[in-house]
């Protein structure tokens, strides 16, 4: 063999050539036999060593020759194995509060909306953390300072207007009742002048009898139009108390505007801008920008609670359950990693990608589910939107002897790996039994022990 890589190695570097004289080569015979025939050995004999190179520095095929010092081996070990799955998914808060610009509520009175954009004045510095009941943004009230003004001249004139209401019905009901009284008056006194019709004569009798019936008729129709206007009091009276409410359900819807004009959050935590559309473009607002009512400006998150929102592949859905634990890695930060637990997973399946179904090269529907992974440390790292991904633990082989799946070759339903033992040795061919496997190692149970070394190399056939 040393021959061999002998005539493979480079050739040593060439003596100088001697002058020849000058006149005409000499005219040989040409070349003898046995030279052409050392030439012909010598050819034989590289051929021989390039293709013992070529077996010695090939890999194992698993077909039962010897392995070289060329092939790849690893030591079979014992330890724990665990199957994860992999998915990913954006970083959500779970307790977090949607800051919105109030909607004004308009009152009777023109203007009472105080226009559908409002001003922003004032607003907390995005990242920073407030309590619950801070003021986090104030829009401008110059405009509901007004209508309160004028909401509450306009309870005061409705007081007093209840006030001389009031006072004139108190006139007119003692005017009215002043003419039934002299109405009852004037019937009384008829029925005292009818007595006296025995003195008189028949005409003055017949006039005393008009005159007393005329006066009864008076008396009956100023006490019912009495009756009556006591009740028109009544409801005009009742008219001015509720136009006096109204005014003062305007100032109070007016003072509550103001109030809404200084938006608090709810809850703690830190605060984080929105993408709003303003001035013909997408942008964070800023102080002094015209608001549209109801417009999603702020977020207070709390990031003491955070989760990791994914959507899985339905056919990976029946091997989670809600209560495994995770390992959670942030993309930006892929040195560092987090506990996380399943949180919830959906008991229904939606389309792959969000405004619709989508189809995968071959023409299937893709169907994800939603799941949600609750991170367990607190962490200001840790943000919204962020990109991220977790491996959820599925199960754990606690100390098994583990080896990597290219080791193993299967035949027909038996796997086997090929045990290696010292240098030059012929490689032994062993069946072992395997009770689990992950992406990259399996579990055997049977059939190989810790420190046993092992060929690597393709793996013919994928574990089914």
């Amino acid at each position: 063999m040393s021959t061999v890589h002998n005539s493979l190695a480079e050739p040593s570097p060439q003596q100088p050539a001697t002058p020849r004289p000058h006149g005409p080569e000499p005219v040989g015979p040409g070349p003898s036999k046995s030279r052409r025939s050392t030439f012909w050995i010598a050819l034989g004999a590289a051929a021989l060593g390039i293709a013992a190179w070529q077996w010695s520095g090939s890999t194992f095929d698993g077909g039962g020759g010897a392995v070289s010092d060329g092939v790849r081996t690893i030591a079979a070990s014992r330890g724990d194995l665990q199957r994860t799955l992999r998915v990913g998914g954006t970083i959500a808060a779970r307790h977090y509060a949607a800051i919105r610009a109030p909607r004004i509520r308009r009152g009777r009175r023109t203007g009472g909306g105080g226009g559908s954009g409002l001003t922003l004045v004032a607003m907390a510095e995005p990242g920073s953390f407030v309590e619950a009941g801070t003021v986090v943004a104030e829009f401008d009230s110059q405009s509901q300072e007004e209508i309160i003004e004028r909401q509450r001249a306009g309870v005061v004139q409705a007081e007093a207007s209840i006030d001389r209401r009031t006072a004139d019905l108190m006139i007119e009901m003692e005017a009215l009742k002043q003419q039934l009284v002299a109405a009852q008056g004037a019937f009384r006194k008829a029925e005292l002048d009818l007595g006296t019709v025995a003195v008189r004569s028949e005409i003055e009798a017949q006039i005393l009898q008009a005159q007393m019936e005329e006066s009864e008729v008076t008396a009956a129709e100023l006490e019912a139009e009495l009756e009556l206007l006591s009740q028109a009091h009544v409801a005009a009276l009742r008219q001015s108390v509720l136009e006096r409410d109204m005014e003062q359900i305007d100032l109070q819807r007016a003072e509550l505007n103001a109030a809404r004009l200084r938006v608090r959050t709810p809850i703690a935590g830190i605060v984080v801008l929105q993408t709003i559309f303003r001035s013909g473009s997408f942008s964070q607002s800023a102080k002094g920008d015209q608001v549209n009512s109801g417009a999603f400006f702020m977020q207070i998150v709390d990031l003491s609670d955070m989760v990791l929102q994914t959507r899985v592949n339905q056919t990976d859905i029946q091997l989670l359950k809600v209560g495994q634990s995770a390992e959670i890695r942030l993309d930006a930060y892929p040195d560092r990693s987090w506990r996380g637990r399943v949180e919830s997973v959906a008991a229904m399946a939606g389309s792959g990608s969000s405004g619709g179904r989508w189809r995968s090269s071959t023409g299937n529907q893709v169907r994800n589910v939603t799941m949600s992974i609750n991170i367990l440390d607190s962490d200001p790292l840790i943000i919204p939107d962020l990109s991220a991904s977790a491996d959820v633990l599925l199960a754990t082989h606690e100390d098994v002897v583990t080896a990597p799946r290219e080791a193993l070759r299967k035949t027909g339903e038996d796997w086997y790996v090929w045990l290696t033992g010292n240098e030059g040795e012929q490689p032994q061919r062993q069946r072992v039994e395997v009770s689990a496997w992950t992406d990259t190692h399996v579990a055997v149970s049977s059939g190989l022990k810790e420190g046993d070394t092992l060929a690597v190399g393709p793996v013919e056939q994928g574990l089914e």
